[in-house]
């Protein structure tokens, strides 16, 4: 069955995985506006200590500044990031996973809630394991592409290369999202071995970079017509994730003919 005729045949579920779509960006919005009020005067003020010491820092050979009050301030933003972090994730894992059930209910209508919720979660899980690793490594990067005396990398080439790395992570995950009812862990080796299914899903970053353009230069207009937008751009999302969920079983099927063949 097409995505229009999907669509036009369960409206609610539509309706459903954009309102948890729109629910996730403005929770997601509020949550780094309270972090952010909760840490901008310790990041300042610790950012100012750090200003401040780092010509005795370089003479001394010292890596950072080890008073009382740098260390007080310095604990309270690491204390936000981890509190993000666990509202990110939080978020995520509640509101995509409504999204992507409401897919597979389109599509693979078998599929038991219990059955999505095990897979939805280990597969979350497991790709913020892999994002916290990415996302440390992101930072050693640039703080070796910045103060190397030396460096392989510019910081301009360190921040392309992160961009390319994070969209294929997202790529790989939705690609396992789009496959939880059938081999979500298959769904890996086609990242490397297929790219049918980068169609779709660069069709969703064109997407998603348009809607964003858009709604900044709307909400220049009036903050309202920027929101009405985005709320109307929410069932693409819906589409993009049909149109992964109905192009894996083929390929999963290619992959396990492929592994007959060479055993």
């Amino acid at each position: 069955m097409s995505v229009w005729k999907l669509i036009k045949a369960h409206p609610w579920l539509v309706l459903t995985a954009a309102v948890a779509d729109a629910a996730f960006f403005f929770l997601l919005a509020q949550l780094h506006f309270w972090i952010f009020l909760r840490v901008a005067d310790h990041l300042k003020r610790a950012t100012e200590l750090l200003t401040k010491n780092i010509g005795q820092l370089a003479i001394a050979d010292v890596p950072m500044p080890t008073d009382a009050e740098f260390v007080f301030h310095y604990h309270q933003v690491l204390q936000g990031v981890a509190m993000f972090l666990v509202g990110f994730y939080c978020l995520w894992l509640v509101t995509r996973g409504v999204s992507w059930f409401a897919a597979h209910r389109m599509t693979t209508p078998k599929i038991s809630l219990s059955t999505f919720v095990r897979r939805f979660f280990l597969i979350t899980t497991g790709g913020m394991i892999v994002f916290l690793a990415f996302l440390l490594s992101f930072v050693a990067l640039i703080d070796y592409a910045s103060f190397s005396v030396l460096p392989l990398l510019t910081p301009r080439i360190a921040n392309v290369l992160t961009v390319a790395l994070l969209v294929l992570l997202h790529y790989a995950y939705s690609l396992s999202c789009s496959a939880i009812g059938s081999r979500p862990y298959s769904a890996l080796l086609l990242v490397f071995t297929q790219a049918r299914t980068l169609v779709p899903y660069l069709a969703l970053v064109l997407w998603v970079l348009l809607a964003v353009i858009i709604a900044i230069l709307l909400t220049r207009v009036h903050p309202a017509a920027g929101l009405g937008w985005v709320l109307l751009m929410m069932p693409g999302l819906t589409v993009f994730r049909i149109l992964l969920i109905q192009n894996f079983p083929e390929r999963a099927q290619r992959v396990r003919k492929i592994r007959q063949i060479a055993l």
